[in-house]
């Protein structure tokens, strides 16, 4: 998990995997994923995106750190990943994705780190509305063909 999201576009390279999402959704004027500039809700949606980014992502370091010690790992870590992916499962209440009624960034990256969760044994399964959005990503087109691509099951 070391690993750094690298975009080579004709301008240079893009790291950081908020900034190349941005930019793909920017790039091919999908507004129906980002908003646009004018709209207030694209910097809702980028909240949520950094929130993913900065706070979920980030926190499963020592998970993935097999020198990390399992006492400190259970004591600390796991309860402050559970606290995140409770927001998250708080913003999940009635809404079929993060944003509302279709498919945004935030959808993608939420996602990938809910299955690092499940990947992890991070025990979520008190989080209703997380779990059963993680189970209907599992079967939307994109996410599917981006398994496969990566056999991933």
């Amino acid at each position: 998990h070391d690993a750094l999201p690298i975009l080579e576009t004709s301008y240079g390279l893009l790291t950081e995997n908020q900034v190349i999402q941005q930019y793909l959704a920017d790039t091919q004027k999908n507004t129906s994923i980002l908003p646009p500039v004018s709209d207030f809700k694209r910097y809702q949606e980028l909240e949520v995106l950094n929130f993913i980014s900065t706070d979920i992502h980030k926190s499963f370091g020592p998970l993935f750190n097999p020198s990390f010690p399992e006492a400190v790992a259970n004591e600390f870590v796991r309860p402050l990943l559970i606290k995140k992916f409770a927001y998250m499962d708080t913003l999940l209440q009635n809404k079929k994705f993060v944003m509302g009624d279709h498919f945004t960034l935030p959808d993608a990256y939420l996602f990938v780190v809910t299955r690092w969760a499940e990947n992890v044994k991070l025990d979520i399964s008190n989080l209703k509305n997380l779990l059963a959005y993680y189970e209907r990503m599992k079967s939307h087109p994109s996410v599917k063909k981006s398994c496969e691509e990566e056999n991933l099951k």
